[in-house]
């Protein structure tokens, strides 16, 4: 979309303009699923409605991928006409929601000239950070200087209703790959208390504090930020936003269980039906697949890129690259007709997933002890049952078990 002759608007007088802010809720594409946030100047002057976006990036960028990776995607600051800019939302069903600046005159121009030097080429562009620098965070920062620095004042000393990694939950529970694989990814940094300040880098929790807000003007009046509030379109069949964390432990839990159940008894039968012990040994190597495919894209996130919030993550002490030897280890001791040698593949085998249940058990001894407070729960229960069953551990507890139960005492019948 062509942008608007922003000269006309410089000229303007505050009492002509309008300013609002524009949410959009969550879109089809993972990147939308946050939902979005614009800045909409009014001109009563020259009749032109212009939407800021500060959240601009292009799919035909060539380092795309590469910038992603790295945790340094380029973003920019456009401005188009808003009418162009809303009915891509509408057509893309999203809801629309306007909410109206209470500003006086000379705010209101401060807002505009702040608007237009952003969108400048010199500093229209800018690197995005999901949690400290986005669409979201850009708009504060402008309306706050409107406000003195009062805004951000307030909200920086005012407790947050979740942590980073909780808010994150209510918009990823859509997928849940997706759920438990950024669950995964994110580290310490996401699950330290927040101040209300810190939770806007979402548009709902930046809209919200924008209608609970009120400031004391030149007179010393109080006047609430927000004059109106206009819903423009409402969206069609979207799943709503949870309005508290997921409950995905719960689940979590019996997704484990069931893995240990079922390598209990392929275990049993694996003794003596050949088939059933291959699908033992094919699952084992599935699943060091996926959790080294896991660990290591932490493994690069938290050493290698900039993407902070995957730092000091406890989960790489046993969610790593290494468990890549479990999947040849797994085909081996599927493949290999030769007993001792397949005997020899199963105790390495054993010895990893010992490995990953100390060191997830290990990881719960440095939460306890507050030296680190990565929540991964969620993980832990999806790891650490099938990984008790196929350890040594495991055998342990299946040779005691049958010990047990062969010096218990018959009783015969009869008086």
């Amino acid at each position: 979309m062509l942008c608007p002759d922003l000269a006309a608007q410089e000229e303007t007088p505050g009492e002509y303009l309008t300013i609002k802010v524009v949410e959009i809720g969550p879109g089809d594409d993972f990147f939308s699923w946050w939902g979005h946030l614009v800045i909409m100047v009014d001109n009563e002057l020259t009749g032109k409605s212009l939407c800021y976006d500060f959240g601009v990036f292009s799919f035909d960028d060539p380092h795309l991928i590469r910038n992603f990776l790295k945790g340094d995607l380029n973003y920019k600051i456009l401005v188009s006409a808003a009418q162009d800019d809303l009915e891509w939302y509408i057509k893309n069903n999203c809801t629309i929601t306007l909410y109206t600046l209470n500003l006086d005159n000379s705010q209101k121009e401060q807002t505009a000239a702040a608007l237009n030097r952003n969108v400048l080429p010199e500093n229209r562009n800018y690197l995005y950070k999901i949690f400290t620098d986005n669409c979201v965070t850009k708009t504060i920062v402008i309306i706050d200087r409107a406000l003195d620095g009062k805004f951000i004042e307030k909200y920086k000393n005012e407790k947050g209703r979740f942590t980073l990694r909780e808010h994150a939950g209510r918009y990823l529970y859509r997928s849940v790959v997706l759920y438990v694989v950024l669950n995964f990814i994110m580290g310490e940094e996401t699950d330290r208390p927040v101040s209300r300040y810190e939770e806007m880098y979402l548009p709902s929790e930046f809209a919200a504090a924008l209608v609970d807000f009120a400031y004391a003007d030149v007179n010393g009046t109080i006047r609430p930020l927000v004059s109106g509030i206009e819903k423009i379109n409402v969206s069609i069949g979207r799943p709503a936003v949870l309005p508290g964390p997921p409950h995905g432990s719960l689940y979590a839990f019996l997704a484990g269980m069931t893995g240990a159940v079922v390598f209990m008894l392929l275990g049993m039968f694996g003794k003596k039906n050949r088939g059933a012990g291959i699908v033992l040994y094919v699952t084992q190597s599935l699943m060091a697949l996926c959790w080294a495919v896991m660990g290591t894209v932490l493994f690069y996130a938290m050493f290698f890129s900039h993407h902070t919030y995957t730092y000091n993550n406890l989960n790489i002490i046993y969610a790593n690259p290494l468990l890549f030897a479990g999947v040849p280890l797994g085909i081996l001791c599927a493949v290999t007709k030769h007993e001792r040698k397949r005997a020899f593949y199963s105790r390495i085998l054993k010895a990893l997933w010992t490995y990953v249940l100390i060191g997830s058990l290990g990881t719960v001894a440095l939460r306890i002890t507050g030296l680190n407070h990565t929540n991964n729960t969620l993980t832990l229960l999806l790891i650490v049952p099938p990984a008790l069953v196929v350890s040594y551990v495991g055998d342990w507890a299946y040779i005691l078990g049958t010990r047990l139960s062969a010096t218990r005492p018959v009783r015969k019948a009869g008086g």
